[in-house]
């Protein structure tokens, strides 16, 4: 079973979702996907609070909250040294790592990590011909 705190968040969690989430989903399907301004802007501070405190203790929990230090000690950089032993790839692109990332590989091959929207305001772009780690500006 669950714990009594697990219980009393699923019960926050309902109310939520019961009140606030689909009135407001019913009502968006009956007027062209629109919410009023106000709800949107509630919900998208919504969304960006929960993101913020999921991600500080994601990284907590994990112990993912490490620097960068070199690509030696970075695991997928070896991941991708040793996929490019068996076949050629020009990009390697993951986003778990949460730190922004481009490394060059040799012979015209990439890793390159996301990072994350809300610490590094960081992005992986594709520009027509190749992916490049970029950054949004204030």
């Amino acid at each position: 079973g669950m714990t009594p705190k697990a219980l009393e968040w699923q019960k926050k969690i309902r109310k939520f979702v019961n009140d606030e989430l689909i009135p407001w989903e019913v009502h968006a399907e009956k007027n062209e996907g629109e919410l009023p301004k106000n709800i949107e802007k509630k919900h998208r501070d919504i969304a960006i609070s929960l993101g913020n405190y999921l991600s500080r203790k994601n990284k907590i929990i994990s112990g993912n909250d490490k620097k960068f230090s070199n690509k030696e000690n970075e695991l997928l950089y070896h991941f991708c040294k040793e996929k490019l032993n068996e076949e050629y790839f020009n990009y390697f692109i993951f986003g778990h790592r949460h730190y922004p990332l481009e490394i060059d590989l040799g012979n015209n091959s990439k890793y390159l990590n996301t990072g994350d929207w809300i610490s590094f305001c960081s992005y992986i772009e594709y520009d027509g011909t190749s992916f490049s780690l970029k950054y949004f500006k204030d």
